[in-house]
């Protein structure tokens, strides 16, 4: 992990997009090694996983910026984001249309 976070400090990209299980790692890893004033991050996309409990707090707090869900299918059939609540998404009209057909 620390080859990528040096990598990041490195390349000092505004935003990133990955799954949550792996930003969580890093974001752990920079916790734990006191790193969280080295990264000047804008936001982070966490994308095609559901982010588990807890993960988008220690992202937040390791990278010190807003993160967000994103949903888009390589089909192009669907977009979907997160605003302030992580597990509720909200499909784009401009990118395709979404039926659902129940709750569940």
């Amino acid at each position: 992990i620390h080859h990528y976070v040096n990598d990041l400090m490195t390349m000092k990209p505004s935003f990133f997009r990955g799954y949550p299980s792996v930003i969580a790692q890093l974001a752990e890893y920079v916790i734990h090694n006191n790193l969280e004033k080295q990264f000047q991050l804008k936001g982070i996309y966490y994308t095609s996983e559901l982010a588990l409990h807890g993960q988008v707090e220690t992202i937040e707090k390791a990278f010190q910026c807003k993160v967000l869900g994103q949903y888009g299918q390589s089909e192009a059939c669907c977009f979907a984001i997160t605003f302030d609540k992580h597990d509720e998404y909200i499909f784009s009209p401009y990118y395709g249309y979404t039926e659902i057909l129940n709750d569940k």
